[in-house]
């Protein structure tokens, strides 16, 4: 049922024009998330997505360290 779900919403999602997310999404604020960070096969992860390895993930914040300002969540919370 669930990947039933994922496949209509990603159905969709691609539906949407470009110009409608941008019009609509806020950019002056990006918020990245990662659910899972881990060493490859892991049992209870691997067949649901991919997800990062260490040092992936670390790669990825160097990139977006040296091309974004960090914020800290207190002075989000501040505005």
């Amino acid at each position: 049922m669930t990947s039933v779900l994922a496949s209509v919403a990603r159905g969709i999602l691609k539906g949407i024009p470009l110009s409608l997310y941008r019009a609509s999404l806020r950019r002056d604020l990006v918020g990245f998330v990662y659910h899972v960070v881990g060493s490859p096969g892991l049992p209870h992860v691997t067949h649901l997505y991919p997800y990062k390895s260490a040092a992936s993930f670390e790669q990825d914040l160097v990139h977006l360290e040296q091309r974004y300002r960090h914020v800290p969540y207190d002075e989000i919370a501040a505005s």
